[in-house]
């Protein structure tokens, strides 16, 4: 099960709210829309013990849970989750089945001493408000087809049936979920289940003066499997995007208050395995004092306004910070948009050092990778502190936006150009800008001597387009700071192409009398080692000190560009064995890719079905092509099979899953897998009935397999 903090929870309203706004303020995050306070009560605390609920209920002022939803994946430990069905008195399956989506919980401590605890439900906001509505009102659409016609809405159609709630300010006061209703305020009751917008303006101003919320809900991965045909390009990109990210659930939200501030589009999204809460600013004005609400180790949103029609300002661009684990776990989401890079963003990123800092560009639409970025942190932080305040004077750069320091060594770094650049600056900076590159330049007056992107390093100073190459070299003083580029949707072959120039003209710029060194962590997949270089690089006396703390290039003369030749044939020496490896990764993320078809083939199938998967064996593969007719979606790269063959595997008996055993066990039960463990080393892909792969290694997958063999019958 996991971990409590990092599900997806529900948590009602069951007591009344402080007794005013600036008190609920005070702790709970901006995007607050319910919370849940609870009085003492040793019994339920007892009988959590030792469970992940017991934990957050053993805190002083936990305790009655009536109405807890918790919305899980994976194999599950039954023994907490039989307590929590006790507690609740009913079947947490059932439960769950009330609500589709996930969104993020936080614990939230006592504001004074001998004050209560409080769980906090936020939706996090995000912006993609036309295209929401255009999914939105083709659900309503098919809602009102069936209930026209009569026809009984499937399993599969229940799994992106919206519903609509509201809320004054934290608390919910209506809704048209029948499993909401429980947890309403009597005199809230006769809103609910209101069908348009109209009536609950009417029915809201006796009940509740506002302003209110209302909330339309709809699971968006449902949405991409029942109706991603009935959806034009623009919006089907847009949903396959928000899967990206690890994004199941969206919501418009319509103020109904007079002189409300209008319609916004919400995202929530599950925050799985993360320490902190993903928190998207959900303020138009984004001012500093809510900006410094955040969690320190929550994900950081930057606001940059941009106005939709009949919408608020939302936000574009992301600044994320960071540790290694948490952007191994992000770099989970990417991997299937990585394939085309033929190596994975935590593979590339996550030996450069302990910790780093990311930039990601979000575009206004999906159906792309963003561009990543990283700063390596450097070891002799002071000193180069030191310096970038000089060169923040002598060359206009905007200055150091921000520096963190664990004692004398910078941690990370982020450097941005704005208002404060000198006169002789601004036009380089928008001549730039108009070309398309995005943001962080060295300059030396009116001449570039650096920037955080490959693009921008190879035009303007290894072509040398803006001045000789020479006049670089007077704002650049030891130590100095390098940053790199990597855009992960291009392929293994362009990210080295791009990172070897690059290489080649800092070291030309920023030669040095002194002789390299290296160790530590600077040993990425798609760099060679710097021991590699050494030989070729003491000619020209460029000095690249590669330490466990990041990359320091230092320098004080010129080089020429060309002695860097002899080490190419070293370079490209050292890449080969890495090249079979990415050739590897892509083949896996090509493999998973093919699972996901297949996965998405069955529940076509199952559509026009009765809700039911093709019969396992054989007929399995027939039902699946009449559905997914690409040969090669049933071959797996690795394999060196033919079209027409097939690379996978699925049971060869017993009967397909019910909708009941489907929505209890469609996240857990296998449907597919490699046929052969040969074909990705030590490890399997499987396919699960909810369409979601994972890798396995083989002993961990034969334990699968015998579970769902004991309990369902079913036969390999």
């Amino acid at each position: 099960m996991k971990r409590i903090l990092a599900a997806a929870v529900f948590a009602f309203v069951l007591s009344p709210v402080p007794s005013s706004a600036d008190e609920l303020a005070r702790y709970l995050p901006p995007s607050t829309i319910a919370y849940l306070e609870v009085p003492d009560a040793a019994a339920t605390k007892t009988r959590f013990e030792g469970s992940p609920v017991g934990k957050i209920l053993a805190q002083p002022g936990f305790v009655e849970l009536r109405k807890y939803l918790v919305e899980y994946g994976g194999r599950s430990a039954r023994g907490w989750e039989k307590g929590l069905e006790d507690a609740l008195g009913t079947d947490l399956d059932g439960l769950l089945s009330l609500l589709q989506g996930e969104v993020a919980l936080a614990v939230l401590p006592a504001t004074e001493e001998g004050g209560r605890p409080r769980f906090a439900l936020s939706l996090d906001a995000r912006a993609n408000l036309p295209l929401l509505q255009k999914v939105v009102a083709r659900l309503a659409e098919r809602k009102e087809d069936a209930a026209r016609t009569g026809r009984h809405l499937s399993a599969f159609e229940t799994m992106w049936y919206e519903s609509r709630q509201v809320f004054a300010g934290s608390r919910l006061v209506a809704s048209d979920d029948p499993g909401v209703l429980e947890a309403l305020a009597p005199d809230a009751r006769e809103v609910t289940g209101l069908a348009g917008f109209a009536p609950f303006k009417e029915a809201l101003a006796r009940v509740s003066p506002g302003p209110h919320d209302v909330f339309l809900y709809v699971n968006v991965e449902g949405v991409f499997n029942a109706i991603a045909e009935e959806l034009d390009d623009e919006a089907l990109r847009w949903i396959d995007s928000l899967g990206l990210y690890g994004i199941h659930y969206a919501a418009i939200a319509e103020d109904l208050s007079e002189g409300g501030s209008g319609t916004r589009a919400f995202i929530s999204t599950p925050g799985e395995k993360k320490t902190g809460l993903l928190r998207l600013l959900a303020s138009g004005d984004a001012s500093p004092a809510l900006e410094s609400r955040i969690p320190e180790n929550a994900l950081a949103w930057s606001v940059d306004r941009l106005d939709l029609p009949g919408a608020w300002s939302v936000t574009r661009e992301v600044v994320m910070a960071a540790e290694p684990e948490e952007w191994a776990e992000f770099a989970e989401r990417l991997a299937e948009r990585e394939r085309e890079a033929g190596v994975t963003l935590e593979t590339f990123l996550g030996r450069f050092g302990d910790s780093f800092t990311a930039y990601t560009t979000l575009p206004p639409l999906g159906g792309a990778l963003p561009d990543t970025y990283w700063l390596v942190p450097v070891k002799d932080g002071a000193a180069l502190a030191d310096e970038l305040a000089r060169l923040c004077q002598v060359t206009g750069i905007l200055g150091v936006e921000k520096i963190e320091l664990q004692g004398r060594t910078i941690h990370s770094i982020e450097i941005a150009p704005g208002e404060r650049l000198k006169p002789d600056a601004a036009a380089t900076i928008e001549g730039l800008r108009a070309a398309g590159l995005p943001a962080s330049f060295l300059l030396d007056g009116d001449t570039l001597v650096a920037a955080n992107t490959g693009q921008a390093l190879q035009r303007w100073i290894l072509a040398g387009e803006h001045g000789p190459a020479g006049r670089s070299t007077a704002a650049v003083r030891e130590p100095y700071c390098l940053r790199f580029e990597t855009d992960q949707r291009r392929t293994f072959g362009h990210v080295y192409n791009t990172f070897l120039p690059i290489l080649r003209a800092v070291l030309a710029v920023l030669g040095s009398d002194r002789e390299m060194t290296s160790g530590g962590r600077f040993q990425a997949d798609l760099i060679p080692p710097a021991e590699a270089f050494a030989e070729h690089l003491l000619p020209w006396s460029a000095t690249v000190r590669c330490t466990p703390e990041g990359v320091l290039v230092v320098a004080d003369s010129i080089a020429g560009r060309s002695a860097l030749a002899p080490a190419v044939g070293m370079v490209a020496a050292t890449l080969v064995p890495t090249l079979v490896q990415v050739k590897e990764n892509a083949s896996r993320a090509r493999c998973k890719s093919n699972l996901k078809q297949i996965g998405l083939g069955s529940i076509l199938y199952a559509d026009e079905h009765r809700d039911r998967y093709p019969p396992f064996g054989p007929a399995f593969w027939d039902g699946v092509r009449e559905e997914l007719e690409d040969p090669m979606c049933y071959v797996c790269p690795s394999t060196g099979d033919d079209a027409g063959d097939t690379s996978y595997a699925t049971w060869s008996g017993g009967e397909p899953l019910t909708s009941a055993q489907l929505a209890r066990n469609g996240s857990r039960v296998p449907l597919a897998w490699d046929k052969d463990i040969e074909n990705h080393g030590d490890v399997r892909n499987v396919l699960f009935h909810d369409g979601h792969v994972e890798q396995f290694q083989e002993d961990d997958f034969q334990v699968l397999l015998r579970e769902w063999e004991d309990l369902l019958g079913l036969k390999r």
